[in-house]
């Protein structure tokens, strides 16, 4: 088939072809799509990166609390330790003072067991007659 002028073979395919322009096409959607992947990629890294510097700070922020903690239980442990060693040397102390006690009423007993009994009788009824005298006054004293 040859056009009315007579040389050019005539052709199916339309001027602009639209094969043409639909691949363009594509390829111009290709290349948006590609840009916008990019950039999409970018803001998906800056926002892992955000994350994994708040877990790093949460990290650190962690170890510090934690450092802290230990140095306050080794400070109470230590208070502890001595607030013990101080009851314990107390405790001597009054055990001690016990003891002295203890010898001395252990010398006025081998001191009134070497007396007679008349006078170790005597002071029996000396104390249980200030014993009563002080309980009838403390009984007069409620009524």
């Amino acid at each position: 088939m040859t056009s009315a002028g007579g040389s050019l073979p005539l052709s199916s395919i339309p001027v602009p072809d639209p094969t043409k322009l639909t691949t363009d096409a594509v390829d111009r959607a290709k290349e948006e799509l590609d840009i916008r992947l990019a950039s999409l990629r970018e803001l998906f890294d800056q926002k892992f990166i955000g994350v994994a510097t708040e877990f790093t700070m949460r990290d650190i922020a962690l170890a510090a609390a934690f450092k802290a903690a230990e140095a306050a239980v080794a400070q109470q442990n230590q208070s502890n330790t001595l607030a013990a060693d101080k009851a314990a040397a107390s405790f001597t102390k009054q055990i001690d003072g016990l003891d002295e006690k203890i010898n001395d009423l252990k010398e006025r007993m081998a001191e009134l067991s070497s007396k007679n009994y008349a006078a170790l009788g005597g002071y029996l009824v000396g104390i249980i007659g200030v014993i009563g005298v002080v309980v009838a006054i403390f009984v007069r004293l409620q009524a």
